[in-house]
C-alpha cells in the first residue's frame, strides 16, 4: 500500500496564493489596457499628455487612432493643429492635414526613436524672435536640456507650406518646401530638403542633401551639403552639426558668389553693398548665441576683402567684432555694375564728381559693433590714398569711426567720422585734416604745368544727412579751410584776375611760366549744401588775388569771381574780375563783365606797404587747423576759423 503524500507546507501554499493572485491582476490589467486603448478617452488623454510636454495645444479634429500592441507603436491623426509654445506670443506653428508617428518598440533600458514622421498636407509657420526664441524649440530658452532628445530615422514631408519669419537672422521666406528620405538604390536612403519661393522679397531655390536619418546618433556629427540660388547669387558648401538635428550647433565651409555682394541680403539677410560681380569663401562656426566667420576672402572687381567677423546675440541685439584688412580697395568696384562687371552705362549722375551710391546703413540700428579696418590702398577716381586705417565702433544706431589714417602720397591724411542712423534720415558729421598735399600731383596732362604748385594744408570739419556722399555734401553745413605755402601759380592765370596786357599775352602764347605765391588762403562757410567764400587770398610776388562766390554741392555747379591787385603800376588794364563756372568736373575760367572805365598806369594798384610778404607759411600739424602765415595775416585780418560743423 502506497503511503499518503506528505502535506505541503504552509509557507508554498502562500506563494501559490500570492503568485495566483498576482498573475489575475496582470491578466486583468492587460485586459483593462486592450479595453482602454480602443477607447477614445485614452487616445485623447495620450494627445493631452504629449501637449502637456510640449507646452503647446494640440487639437484633434479629425480621426484619432492609436495603436500600442504592434511592434512598433503608431499614432495616425487628421485635421491636426500644433499652438506656438507657451514661451511664444500666441499663435500657429502648424496645421496638418493627417499626421502620422511610428515608434520604437518600447523595450526597457533602450533609447525610444521615431521610426517615421509623415506629415501630409502640411502648413508650417515659425517664428524666431531677434533674442533667439524660436517656435520650433522643444523647450524654453535656458532651460536644461532634457536629455539628448529623441532621433528620427524617416522622414516624408511632400509639398508643404512654410512661411518662416526669422528676426535673429533676418530671413523671410514663404514658399513649398519637400522633405524626405530619397527614392534611390542606396540603403538606407540619405536624406533631402528642398524647397522654392520666396526669400527676403526674391524668388529663391535651395536644396539641402544630409546623411541618412537611419545612421544618424548622439555620438556624432550629421555632416550635409547645402546650395542656395536666388538671381544670379548663388552660396553653396558643406558642414555638420555637432548634435543632430540642433542648426545651433554646426560648422561649415561655403562659397559665394553672384553679380553683387547686395544680393547676399537675399541668400542670408546680410547687408552688403552694391559691388562688381564678387565671390566669398569662408567658415563658419556657430555656437547656439555665439557665430564666428572666419578665413573669410572676397574678391570684387579688382578689390579684395578678407579677415574674421565674431557675431553674438545679447538682449536681442548682434554684437559683431571684425577684423577686416584689404590689399586694394577700388571705390569703382562698389555701386551698380553690369553682370559682366562693367560700369553701368552713363547716367544723369555720370557727371558728378561726388557719388551718388547709397551706402546700406538701415543695418546699424539692430546691431553693435567694433570693427577694425586697414588697407594697403584705397583708390578712388582721382585720388589713391596708402597705408589707410580705421577703428569703428557701432553703439546703439550710431557709427563712431576713430583714428581714421592714410597717406595721400606725401599728404598725411587724420580724421573722424560719425554717422547717427537712430533717425529717419542718416545724420553724418565728419571732421577732416590733410597735411602737406601736393598739387603738383594734379596736373592733367603730363609735361603741362598745372594753374597751382605747392603744400596744401586743409581741414573739412562738416555735418549733413543722407545715405550717399552726394547726399551728405548736398544738405552739408559746417566749414572748409585751406592754405599753401611754399606754392607757385601760373603766371597767366595771376596776371589775367587782374585783367592785364601781359596776362592777355601769356594766354594767348600758352605760356606755363610760373609766378611764386607766398601765401594763399581760402575759408568757406556750408551751409544746407552750399559752400560760400568767406575770405580767399592769394599773394603771389607781382598780384594780390582776392575771391568770392559759391560752390553749389548738390548740383556740383561752381561760381566764384577772382579778382586780382598788382602791386606795381600797370600802363593799362581792366577791371575784369576772372569767373570759375562749370562744375566741379568740368571748370570753365572765364573773363567777367568790367566793373568800370580802363584803368592808368599807378591807378588802383595796391600799395608797396600793403603787406610784408614771407615765403614761410604755417605749418600744420595732423589734427589741427591750417592758418596763414604771419606775412598773410595783415592781409586776411583774420584767422582761419576753427568752430567745426555747424551743429
Amino acid at each position: 500500500m502506497t503511503p499518503a503524500p506528505a502535506p505541503s507546507p504552509p509557507r508554498w501554499r502562500t506563494i501559490s496564493i500570492v503568485a495566483a493572485s498576482v498573475l489575475g491582476v496582470v491578466a486583468v490589467v492587460v485586459v483593462a489596457c486592450l479595453v482602454l486603448v480602443r477607447t477614445t478617452y485614452f487616445q485623447h488623454a495620450v494627445v493631452r499628455y504629449a501637449a502637456a510636454r510640449l507646452s503647446r495645444q494640440i487639437d484633434v479634429r479629425g480621426a484619432l487612432e492609436l495603436d500600442l500592441l504592434s511592434a512598433n507603436p503608431t499614432l495616425t491623426a487628421t485635421d491636426v493643429t500644433l499652438s506656438n509654445p507657451a514661451w511664444m506670443p500666441p499663435g500657429v506653428f502648424a496645421r496638418i492635414g493627417k499626421l502620422t508617428l511610428v515608434f520604437d518598440s518600447p523595450w526597457p533600458g533602450r533609447m525610444k526613436n521615431i521610426q517615421r514622421l509623415e506629415m501630409i498636407s502640411a502648413d508650417l509657420h515659425l517664428v524666431r524672435d531677434a533674442e533667439g526664441r524660436a517656435n520650433w524649440q522643444r523647450s524654453p530658452p535656458g532651460a536644461p536640456e532634457k536629455g539628448p532628445g529623441r532621433l528620427l530615422r524617416s522622414l516624408y514631408m511632400p509639398d508643404a507650406h512654410v512661411v518662416l519669419d526669422d528676426a535673429r537672422r533676418h530671413l523671410r521666406f514663404d514658399g513649398t518646401v519637400t522633405a524626405g528620405d530619397v527614392r534611390a538604390a542606396a540603403s538606407p536612403p540619405p536624406l533631402r530638403i528642398e524647397g522654392s519661393g520666396q526669400l527676403n522679397g526674391r524668388a529663391a531655390t535651395f536644396a539641402i542633401d544630409g546623411e541618412p536619418l537611419a545612421v544618424a546618433s548622439h555620438d556624432k556629427p550629421y555632416a550635409f551639403t547645402f546650395v542656395e540660388r536666388s538671381g544670379e547669387a548663388q552660396l553653396r558648401g558643406h558642414g555638420q552639426l555637432l548634435q543632430p538635428f540642433d542648426p545651433g550647433m554646426l560648422d561649415a565651409q561655403f562659397v559665394a558668389n553672384g553679380v553683387s555682394m547686395s544680393e547676399l541680403y537675399f541668400l542670408a539677410g546680410m547687408h552688403f553693398p552694391n559691388s562688381a560681380p564678387f565671390t566669398l569663401t569662408g567658415k563658419a562656426e556657430r555656437r547656439d548665441r555665439r557665430s564666428a566667420f572666419k578665413d573669410l576672402a572676397a574678391h570684387f572687381g579688382r578689390s579684395d576683402l578678407r579677415g574674421t567677423v565674431a557675431l553674438e546675440i545679447v538682449d536681442g541685439r548682434s554684437r559683431v567684432n571684425a577684423n577686416l584688412a584689404s590689399n586694394l580697395l577700388r571705390l569703382s568696384d562698389l555701386g551698380r555694375h553690369e553682370a559682366d562687371g562693367s560700369a553701368l552705362p552713363a547716367t544723369s549722375s555720370a557727371s558728378r564728381v561726388l557719388p551718388d551710391s547709397k551706402v546700406p546703413l538701415n543695418g546699424l540700428r539692430n546691431r553693435d559693433a567694433v570693427i577694425r579696418y586697414r588697407a594697403d590702398v584705397v583708390e578712388s577716381r582721382a585720388l589713391s590714398v596708402s597705408a589707410f586705417s580705421a577703428q569703428a565702433t557701432i553703439d546703439q544706431g550710431v557709427l563712431t569711426a576713430t583714428g581714421i589714417s592714410g597717406r595721400l602720397r606725401e599728404s598725411h591724411v587724420t580724421g573722424s567720422v560719425k554717422i547717427d542712423v537712430t533717425g529717419e534720415v542718416p545724420r553724418t558729421t565728419l571732421d577732416l585734416t590733410m597735411a602737406d598735399l601736393s598739387l603738383a600731383q594734379f596736373a592733367r596732362k603730363e609735361n603741362v604745368r598745372p594753374p597751382f604748385e605747392g603744400m596744401l594744408q586743409a581741414r573739412l570739419a562738416v555735418s549733413g544727412r543722407g545715405d550717399s556722399i552726394h547726399d551728405l555734401a548736398a544738405s552739408a553745413s559746417g566749414t572748409l579751410a585751406l592754405s599753401m605755402s611754399r606754392g607757385a601759380m601760373r603766371a597767366s592765370l595771376a596776371e589775367m584776375t587782374a585783367a592785364t596786357l601781359r596776362g592777355l599775352g601769356l594766354t594767348l602764347t600758352r605760356s606755363d611760366s610760373e609766378t611764386p605765391v607766398r601765401c594763399a588762403v581760402a575759408t568757406f562757410r556750408a551751409r544746407d549744401g552750399v559752400l560760400s567764400a568767406e575770405r580767399i587770398v592769394i599773394e603771389t610776388d607781382p598780384i594780390v588775388i582776392t575771391g568770392s562766390g559759391d560752390v553749389h554741392l548738390g548740383t556740383e555747379a561752381l561760381d566764384l569771381t577772382l579778382r586780382g591787385e598788382p602791386r606795381q603800376p600797370r600802363l593799362l588794364r581792366l577791371r575784369t574780375p576772372v569767373n570759375l563756372a562749370g562744375s566741379l568736373k568740368h571748370p570753365s575760367v572765364r573773363m567777367g563783365k568790367p566793373t568800370g572805365a580802363p584803368v592808368a598806369a599807378g591807378a588802383g594798384a595796391v600799395s608797396s606797404g600793403t603787406a610784408a610778404v614771407s615765403p614761410d607759411a604755417a605749418a600744420v600739424a595732423p589734427g589741427a587747423t591750417p592758418t596763414p602765415a604771419a606775412a598773410c595775416e595783415p592781409v586776411l585780418a583774420a584767422r582761419v576759423p576753427n568752430d567745426g560743423p555747424a551743429k
